[in-house]
């Protein structure tokens, strides 16, 4: 299984290719009953087979994933195969309903040719759905199967970790291990001379191909010391900055930790390639330098990331919040991890190669993967997590310089502290307690799940600057972009967040399947899980597939880019050149807006594969609670509609809705917005527009009128009162001179003759400055000529009471002359007279 984890890292890109190349040139055509049941009887065979392997003994896990990979092959072979007939029976049924339903009893008879053909199809597709009954039929067995074989891997499993070797506590194990680790490493020494010996290595390398093999090896080696000063260059740290941000010591230290680390990483990869590509990989040499590549890989790689994500030489480009002491420690105790785990996996997978017995096993679980193990549970100590928490963050210019320091790890981390504690010493306890393979795979579940998650975070982390850089700086291309196709600045910011999170659930997924192989699945089942969340399962009836959500998201986002595109060009360079007014161009935008959008939903959903006649079926049996529980939301929507085409109100009116008043800003499919003069929105929803009267200022064009009234005092000159009001209107720049302006004098008022003058502005928007200047300039002409405003005043007579009593003998008079009333300085008691 350990050659099986290896070979799969190294060759799953050539697998996959291979695969889809096979996938592409295969072609799918309806067969025929003697080729399908040799078909069906090939798969059953197989299935027959697995469920006799699996009956008379429980495999070992590299049988049962064969065995798997067997089941799968079988289920991928019908899945393909059940398309085709689906497709094959829905084309004879086009067929056989293009000839219409049969005749009843009664009705005349069809011709012999159409009662031909109509046998001959009812055959064909009986034929047809027989297929498709019996390829269910073995998809439900290997179901079956597959079940059966998860449960026995688990099983196999189990019995595995719970087996018990020999004691390290006895002599005689410490012996035996010695010599069976003098027999690895002579093995070991052994391999080159024996594989530069062997037959099949003369016969299959000649002159030529060694130097073919030493030719990639070099250009190996180049490539990886071009790209290592490319990518420092570009990306690396730069002497020159003092105060580097968080994105870039981030991005700084992947680059120098792949910079550094891919120079050997790829110079082992190239070798086992070499090797693997002349198929000369035979014997324990095979083994010695598959364990070589991946100890190389992982040692180079680990400790590169781990010196740069740390910088202990440079606390300017840390990326983590340590401090210089502990942070030294830190990296030192990393670096022994990623050895004592390189040399873990060499041995592990070179052992494979040599025999070697119970004794060195127990011994090396017992040394190494203990080793491993504490080195681990030191890394998360109180002290380090506790006390090396802290941050030097460049201060700003100008402040303070002082940073405060901020002690501890955040609270989440608490409880990755306390498993990975408790895991580090589990290991050495379960190997003392013999239980060498639980240890090994704790230990190795331990450092393979810290490891990808801390490359997670870090590819997390560089995921999430480099779309800020691309997408949140101001002068980014991507802002400029963005822009251009119509989309603001806050669309911008959702755009991020939307790749955040892809690129997220996208990362989460690839970890959970590089961890399953890890946990016990098996890296068949892994990579089926991950094919089945890729490519599509089932739930019920429904089919779901994160490939096609994801391109139905894709189509949508083009398409609503698109249509934004076709907005913003309309408003720019279409029309503005036609005669249509604001509003209707507000219309028409919005027309081709909800239109847009609707066509990218319609092609969003049919691309994610959803079946627009089940959420047409859906919507009839919702409709009648979506009628009565969404009533006024498609009132809202409907009235929406109905103002876009009607227009009696449109963007840019001053209307006077109700109490409020002010101008259109918006018209939406719910409600419609509209700023006062004060400056606030107000939303009011369409159906209340509707439903109510509106003075709309602006509905047909700008013409408006302006009445100033004004009373002046009895007396006064009306013809000279007549002319100055004349004057002052033909005085404003924006009083229209048809229709003329004019004065009328309404009525003699109890306290004034009142008159009103009436002008027509050509933009009834400028009533306020209008307004304004003829109050003045009326003030200011009556001032001059003399011509007084009067109060509104009222005579008030109040009798004093002796004078009630007086007069309440006789007859009462029914009004008092002024001067008969007492003078209020002679009369204290009586009461005040005033005017009003």
């Amino acid at each position: 299984m350990r050659r099986l984890v290896l070979r799969a890292v190294f060759l799953a890109a050539a697998v996959a290719i291979a695969a889809a190349g096979a996938a592409g040139q295969e072609t799918q055509a309806p067969l025929s009953n003697e080729d399908f049941a040799r078909l069906a009887s090939s798969w059953n065979l197989s299935l027959d087979g697995i469920e006799l392997e699996i009956a008379e003994r429980t495999p070992n896990l590299e049988t049962l994933s064969e065995l798997r990979k067997e089941v799968d092959r079988v289920l991928q072979e019908a899945a393909e195969r059940k398309e085709v007939v689906d497709a094959t029976i829905a084309q004879e049924r086009r067929l056989l309903d293009s000839l219409g339903p049969a005749p009843a009893e009664g009705d005349a008879a069809e011709a012999p040719e159409i009662v031909a053909q109509r046998q001959e199809l009812d055959k064909r597709v009986a034929a047809i759905e027989a297929h498709a009954k019996q390829i269910d039929l073995i998809v439900a067995q290997a179901d079956e199967l597959t079940s059966r074989l998860r449960a026995a891997r688990g099983a196999r499993m189990e019995q595995n970790l719970m087996a018990r070797g020999p004691s390290v506590l006895a002599s005689q194990t410490w012996v035996e291990g010695g010599a069976q680790a003098l027999v690895f490493v002579r093995a070991l020494a052994a391999a080159p001379a024996d594989w530069i010996r062997s037959v099949e290595v003369d016969e299959q390398i000649g002159g030529g191909s060694y130097i073919a093999f030493a030719v990639l090896v070099l250009a190996a080696v180049l490539l990886g010391i071009w790209g290592r000063r490319r990518i420092l260059s570009t990306y690396g740290r730069t002497p020159a900055e003092e105060r580097p941000s968080y994105r870039r010591r981030l991005m700084a230290a992947i680059a120098e930790g792949l910079g550094r680390g891919l120079v050997p990483s790829l110079t082992a990869v190239s070798v086992y390639l070499a090797f693997l590509g002349f198929d000369v990989l035979v014997g324990e040499l095979g083994e010695m330098v598959e364990a070589a590549c991946l100890a190389i890989a992982v040692f180079s790689l680990a400790t590169a990331l781990t010196r740069a994500v740390l910088a202990s030489r440079l606390p300017i480009w840390r990326v983590p919040p340590l401090n210089d002491a502990l942070c030294a420690m830190a990296s030192g105790r990393l670096t022994t991890l990623a050895a004592v785990v390189s040399v873990n996996f060499f041995i592990r997978f070179a052992e494979d190669g040599v025999e070697t017995g119970e004794a060195f096993a127990a011994l090396h679980a017992l040394i190494g993967d203990s080793l491993a193990a504490l080195i681990m549970f030191s890394l998360v100590a109180s002290r380090l997590w506790r006390d090396g928490w802290v941050l030097p963050e460049a201060p700003a210019e100008g402040r303070d310089t002082a940073v405060p320091e901020r002690r501890g790890p955040p609270r989440r981390w608490q409880l990755v502290r306390l498993i990975l504690a408790l895991i580090g010493l589990a290991v050495p306890v379960f190997a003392l307690f013999r239980f060498y393979a639980l240890a090994e795979y704790l230990a190795l579940q331990m450092i393979a799940t810290s490891g990808m998650v801390a490359g997670a975070m870090l590819l997390h982390g560089a995921a999430r600057e480099a779309s800020s850089l691309l997408i949140g700086e101001v002068d980014s291309a991507t802002v400029r972009m963005t822009t251009g196709l119509g989309f603001s600045p806050q669309d911008a910011k959702l755009l991020q967040f939307w790749i955040h999170l892809v690129f997220d659930l996208l990362l989460i997924v690839a970890v959970i399947g590089l961890l399953l192989p890890i946990w016990g699945f098996g890296w068949g089942e892994a990579w089926a899980w991950l094919g089945k969340i890729f490519t599509g399962f089932s739930i019920g009836s429904m089919r779901i597939s994160l490939t096609d959500i994801l391109l139905g998201i894709g189509v949508f986002v083009l398409l609503l880019a698109a249509v934004r595109f076709a907005q913003r060009k309309l408003e720019e360079r279409v029309l503005p050149n036609t005669r249509l007014d604001i509003g209707a161009q507000a219309a028409l935008r919005s027309g081709v807006g909800y239109i847009g959008v609707t066509i990218a939903v319609l092609a969003a959903i049919s691309t994610a594969g959803i079946d627009l006649s089940s959420l047409a079926i859906i919507a009839g049996a919702l409709s009648v609670g979506i009628g009565f529980g969404l009533q006024n939301i498609v009132n809202n929507f409907v009235s929406g509609l109905i103002l876009l085409v009607e227009r009696p109100i449109k963007v840019g009116d001053w209307v006077v809705i109700g109490q409020k008043e002010g101008f259109v800003k918006r018209i939406s499919v719910r409600a419609t917005e509209i700023t006062t003069w004060q400056r606030s929105s107000v939303i009011i929803p369409n159906s209340e527009i509707l439903s109510n009267s509106i003075t709309n200022w602006t509905h047909k064009d700008n013409l408006g009128r302006v009445e100033i009234k004004v009373g002046v005092a009895y007396g006064s000159d009306t013809q000279k009162v007549h002319d100055i009001l004349l004057e002052c209107a033909d005085a404003q720049p924006k009083v229209s001179d048809w229709p003329k302006p004019y004065v009328m004098f309404q009525r003699f008022g109890d306290s004034a003759l009142e008159f009103e003058l009436r002008v027509y502005l050509a933009n009834i928007l400028d009533f306020v400055d209008v307004q304004n200047g003829l109050l003045f300039a009326i003030d200011k002409r009556f001032r001059e000529e003399g011509i007084v405003i009067p109060f509104p005043q009222r005579d008030i007579h109040i009798r004093s009471g002796s004078e009630v009593r007086v007069e309440s003998d006789g007859p009462r008079p029914t009004s008092v002359a002024r001067e008969d009333m007492p003078d209020q300085a002679d009369d204290p008691g009586a009461e005040p007279t005033g005017k009003e």
